[in-house]
């Protein structure tokens, strides 16, 4: 009975939804925040969330870790093994990383404004790596479909999400997603971007900035969108950013695409 109730919190866990009370954890007391993290450089396991605590193992740098939560009033996370308890691992010496890769298409429809409908497909590319840095970027291209006032357009979007939080310290789990128009795709010289900020913590995504203030909106119509997992992250992002283009980027985009 006892194993089935951990099981059911790991996997509660990562579907991103678990926010319970504190749990007991190899004796001490963990506040659930289910996520993945990179070890920034080998780090011992402790049996307890101490410096003088029994070493249980060590992860080397660069290694990635399953971590149930955070000990109470420490610094420490509890790291599981297998679906298994761990240990405690230093936490500043850690940071928390996204695994941006989906297995399916995402795909979607949204109502822009009166007779102007978008609808997309978004497959996953793969991952480029970032120079001087342990975590990566996921990259996806889109397709978008889009009517308005009875024509027809069709074009590409380049996307990518940041595996590791835009806070250097990682302190928050707050992540960048763009999507992002080439140039000759619009009436501007340069690439046109649209940023948005993943909350995993707050599980929402939300509008950040346009590379090109003409080119949005002055109020964003859809401000931010609820997001408990990568798949729906991707969708909330591409949703957000096509509702915030301003009438002046999209006659643009319409006259230039193709």
């Amino acid at each position: 009975m006892r194993r089935i109730a951990w099981l059911f919190l790991i996997v509660l866990g990562a579907a991103g939804v678990a926010h319970a009370a504190d749990i007991a954890f190899m004796g001490s007391h963990v506040t659930p925040s289910p996520g993945t993290y990179i070890a920034e450089q080998d780090l011992q396991i402790r049996a307890q969330p101490k410096n003088d605590g029994k070493r249980v193992g060590m992860i080397a740098k660069g290694n990635v870790i399953t971590v149930l939560g955070k000990a109470v009033g420490s610094s420490w996370l509890a790291v599981t093994r297998k679906g298994k308890p761990y240990g405690f691992a230093y936490g500043p010496k850690l940071t928390p990383i996204l695994d941006g890769a989906i297995e399916n298409d995402v795909t979607g429809e949204i109502n822009v404004a009166i007779g102007h409908r978008c609808g997309y497909r978004i497959s996953f590319l793969g991952c480029s790596e970032v120079e001087g840095q342990l975590s990566r970027i996921s990259d996806y291209e889109a397709i978008v479909v889009c009517e308005r006032s009875g024509k027809r357009l069709r074009f590409p979007a380049q996307m990518f999400m940041t595996e590791a939080p835009i806070d250097p310290k990682g302190r928050k789990r707050i992540f960048q997603i763009n999507v992002d128009l080439l140039d000759g795709m619009h009436g501007l010289d340069d690439i046109f971007s649209t940023s948005m900020h993943y909350d995993q913590d707050g599980g929402q995504v939300r509008f950040d900035q346009l590379s090109e203030e003409s080119y949005g909106r002055k109020t964003p119509t859809i401000p931010f969108l609820p997001a408990t997992s990568v798949p729906k992250v991707i969708g909330s992002a591409m949703d957000i950013a096509l509702s915030a283009w301003s009438d002046k980027a999209w006659d643009d985009i319409f006259a230039h695409a193709r």
